[in-house]
């Protein structure tokens, strides 16, 4: 979480915020681990998804507006399902 402001203050109508859950890919987080059988046993399952996805960053962000009859996802026309997004890309949008 960044930007937080007031971290006291309730949310009230007319603030609005960003929910920004992502994915980093960093292969050097596999080496931090503590040594484990346990440990050892997932860094040996996900090691081929990690070298092959390394490096990569997803974020999904959703913006919100908080209003007086609830709350309003202003982000509701971007597509954020895999279906979705993989529509947009083959779609002229991306063009």
């Amino acid at each position: 979480m960044h930007d937080v402001g007031d971290r006291n203050r309730s949310l009230e109508p007319g603030m609005a915020f960003v929910i920004e859950p992502g994915l980093y890919i960093r292969p050097g987080v596999l080496d931090t681990l503590p040594r484990s059988r346990e440990n050892d046993a997932l860094i040996e399952k996900i090691r081929p998804a990690v070298t092959k996805y390394a490096d990569l960053g997803v974020r999904v962000e959703d913006s919100f507006l908080l209003e007086e009859s609830g709350l309003r996802r202003l982000s509701a026309a971007v597509p954020r399902t895999i279906e979705e997004i993989e529509g947009f890309l083959r779609s002229n949008h991306s063009q």
